[in-house]
């Protein structure tokens, strides 16, 4: 059986690796189509009209869902996610369960990557598909069946309500409903508080979801991301791209939606040990961007952790 990427983790603590972080890195030299992909069969078009979001500038949106071995959930989440797009990809990285096929008959149009590169290459692919097609907005969700395709407008109407640059589909808006489980508030509460510190977030720029894989983007994030062509190819993508939105100046909106965690074909993968990797990523992205703010957190550990020891030396004694 083939040893999925890492990079496929379950993406509850999805994390990237920011600068002085070594990982992967895709980049884009060019874009054609025999340098990134390997054609699959793809329908003559699948545009539809949106019969949930009135966008009176009728921009094209793209929807596209990063998959890997997501045969048993793909079908229903490409036919319910085609409602709100004029075209919706699926980037099958490698799978070998029939993904690509199933996709396909859902009237997807397949890209599929050769091999299984990581997550975080299917999310490059989706936004070098969507520049190549002249998308105005790219929405991104997992092909797991957690994310509500039905969430989409409310993703797109929050660019026009907001002048947003990048909509998040976020577990923590009042809206949500999602129920996470403990091990899951736990982990998301420091990998956010985390990556909000990394990121030097402020009262004016800020999010509350940061790993959310449910997001929307408006052609000048797309454009901006294939130009810069580098994004980590493990599920860390996610903040890499937030990296990338914060060095850049765009603004982020966060919308209510929820996410389905009672689901019996996601990934099995062990979060706890994802969730030390990220962490530990993390605070190499702060020691290089803050470094006299992670020294003096390391004395401050250090020194709580000497006086500890010391107090038990002395009741033992």
């Amino acid at each position: 059986m083939t040893t999925p990427d890492p990079g496929w983790q379950d993406r509850s603590f999805g994390m990237i690796a920011l600068a002085g972080v070594p990982s992967p890195v895709h980049r884009t030299s060019n874009l054609t189509p025999s340098n990134l992909i390997k054609p699959v069969d793809r329908p003559a078009s699948n545009a539809v009209s949106h019969d949930r979001w009135s966008d009176p500038d009728a921009s094209r949106v793209v929807v596209a869902i990063p998959a890997y071995n997501e045969g048993r959930a793909i079908q229903s989440v490409v036919e319910r996610a085609r409602v709100h797009a004029d075209e919706t990809i699926v980037i099958d990285d490698g799978s070998f369960d029939g993904t690509s096929s199933q996709a396909n008959a859902a009237g997807a149009t397949v890209v599929a990557h050769k091999t299984n590169r990581g997550y975080g290459a299917a999310v490059m692919t989706a936004f070098e598909e969507a520049y190549r097609r002249n998308a105005d907005y790219l929405v991104i969700l997992d092909g797991d069946a957690q994310h509500d395709p039905d969430d989409i407008p409310k993703l797109l109407g929050a660019h026009q309500a907001t002048g947003s640059e990048v909509v998040i589909g976020s577990r923590y808006a009042p809206s949500s409903q999602t129920s996470l489980p403990l091990y899951r508030r736990i982990g998301l509460s420091v990998v956010n508080a985390l990556t909000r510190l990394a990121l030097n977030v402020n009262s004016t720029w800020d999010v509350a979801d940061t790993q959310s894989g449910f997001r929307s983007y408006t052609k000048e994030v797309i454009q901006s991301m294939v130009e810069d062509g580098t994004l980590s190819t493990n599920m860390s993508a996610s903040t890499d791209i937030l990296y990338h939105v914060r060095t850049h100046g765009y603004q982020v909106a966060e919308v209510g939606t929820t996410v389905e965690y009672n689901l019996d074909h996601t990934s099995s993968q062990n979060p706890f040990v994802h969730g030390i990797i990220l962490v530990v990523n993390l605070l190499e992205i702060i020691r290089t961007n803050n470094p006299k703010l992670f020294y003096g957190g390391v004395a401050v550990v250090f020194c709580s952790l000497a006086l500890s020891l010391l107090l038990l030396f002395d009741r033992l004694r």
